[in-house]
């Protein structure tokens, strides 16, 4: 499933299978959230997704691989 996703190849069907297989529920709940809220911070994300925030580097790492999301880059406040 992870050769399938990496390479780029095969139909719609077969990527959201291999997917499914792949990710685990944390990965899964954090693309739901940041569907639906593509702004959260990764702090607000972990909080949502009841982890510690040391977790969110690997959480949002698999789903950048995948090209799943994107990030927006850090906010100087």
């Amino acid at each position: 499933a992870d050769r399938l996703l990496t390479s780029g190849r095969g139909s719609d069907h077969e990527r959201v299978a291999a997917l499914s297989l792949t990710l685990d529920r944390h990965s899964k709940k954090a693309l739901d959230c940041l569907a639906r809220h593509p702004y959260l911070t990764e702090q607000e994300l972990a909080v949502l997704l009841g982890v510690h925030h040391a977790r969110m580097p690997q959480i949002l790492g698999e789903l950048q691989r995948y090209g799943l999301i994107s990030s927006l880059g850090r906010a100087v406040l």
